[in-house]
C-alpha cells in the first residue's frame, strides 16, 4: 500500500495463476485421426501474471464518504466441461434426436405466450 497523501491511498498487486491438471486423459487415436491433434493435451504450465491497482479516496466532509476503485487482470475458473471432455468423450460418436409435432398433432404443442 502507497498512501500518497491523508486522503489518498493506492495498493498494487500482482497474482501468478499456474493451473494444473492432475492427470492426463488417455490417447485417443481416432480424435487425433479426425482433427489432426491429440485430445491428450492439458493446461499444465501455462502461468498467468494478473496485476492489480487500487486506489481509495476519503472526502473530507461532515460524514465519512470514500471513494474506492481499481483495475487489473483476473482469470477466472475454466468450464469444468473443457477440461473434463477429453477424459470422458472421445470427440467422434454423436447421438442425434429428433421431436417433432406431426401434423395430425400430437403430444406436443407450442405455448403461445411463450
Amino acid at each position: 500500500m502507497w498512501q500518497i497523501n491523508d486522503a489518498l491511498n493506492l495498493q498494487y498487486g500482482l497474482r501468478w495463476d499456474i493451473p494444473e491438471v492432475g492427470t492426463k486423459p488417455a490417447y485417443n487415436a481416432g480424435f487425433a485421426q479426425a482433427f489432426g491433434m491429440p485430445n491428450n493435451n492439458t493446461i499444465n504450465g501455462h502461468s498467468v501474471l494478473e496485476p492489480r491497482l487500487s486506489f481509495n479516496y476519503t472526502f473530507d466532509t461532515a460524514l465519512p464518504t470514500q471513494l474506492r476503485g481499481g483495475i487489473g487482470l483476473f482469470m477466472g475458473a475454466t468450464p469444468a466441461v473443457w477440461q473434463s471432455n477429453p477424459f470422458t468423450n472421445n470427440g467422434i460418436n454423436v447421438v442425434t434426436y429428433t421431436a417433432y409435432n406431426q401434423a395430425t398433432g400430437g403430444p406436443l404443442s407450442s405455448n403461445p405466450y411463450n
